[in-house]
């Protein structure tokens, strides 16, 4: 075997694993949800272990509000998670820029709810180039917020400012940015404390982790379960 199916073969192992201890601690069906996704014509951009980190983060810190900018399956999942944790307190935005993937994501969420999967998501479209006050009003009280990178490095540079007060901020495909990206959010912000997260040791898609509180390192790298 060579080096490269070696390495994809590890990867199916780790997503195997991520997937069943994601459905032991949250019941969410991972293979189930990729399949109704894969059968509307795209896949998943959101393995099960940032999924798992997620739910982590949420039971852990008691997250009442997350803000996702960029929609897709990882909707899914936040939007069947916030239906079950049945909180009155707990809030779970999903913004959308893009009318098409607006579109393909309202589709997953009806075909998933017709297999057992429901939501709780609310997806709202924006324009592509929102204002900085219309952002500062969507961010102002959320927890978390989540971030698809790749396809939005502009978001990182137009309202950084506006992501001073979440506690944490996730950037997902961050190995994509340019880095000069990354560091003027850091600048702008003032978040100058981040992790990255690649539970299943993909090559393609990493996490970059913004922490509020610096103390906060120790326990979120314990729900990554490194520790």
């Amino acid at each position: 075997m060579n080096a490269h199916k070696r390495n994809d073969s590890i990867r199916e192992v780790m997503l195997a694993y991520y997937g069943d201890k994601l459905r032991e601690a949250t019941g969410f069906d991972y293979p189930a949800a990729e399949k109704i996704y894969t059968e509307l014509g795209n896949s998943p951009g959101v393995y099960p272990d940032t999924c798992l980190l997620f739910y982590n983060m949420i039971a852990h810190y008691q997250i009442t509000s997350v803000l996702e900018v960029g929609s897709g399956f990882s909707t899914l999942f936040l939007g069947n998670l916030s239906s079950k944790l049945k909180s009155p307190r707990f809030s779970f935005l999903s913004l959308e820029q893009v009318p098409f993937y607006a579109n393909l994501t309202m589709r997953l969420l009806a075909a998933a709810a017709v297999k057992g999967m429901p939501s709780a998501a609310h997806v709202l479209g924006f324009p592509m180039r929102p204002s900085y006050s219309d952002l500062v009003e969507q961010t102002r009280g959320a927890d978390i917020v989540f971030i698809d990178g790749l396809e939005r490095p502009y978001f990182l540079n137009d309202i950084s400012a506006a992501l001073v007060t979440p506690r944490f901020v996730i950037i997902d495909d961050s190995q994509a940015i340019e880095k000069e990206v990354l560091y003027n959010f850091m600048v702008g912000t003032g978040r100058h404390n981040f992790m990255t997260y690649n539970g299943t040791g993909r090559s393609d898609r990493i996490q970059f982790i913004s922490l509020k509180h610096p103390e906060d390192a120790v326990k979120i790298s314990e729900l990554m379960g490194y520790l």
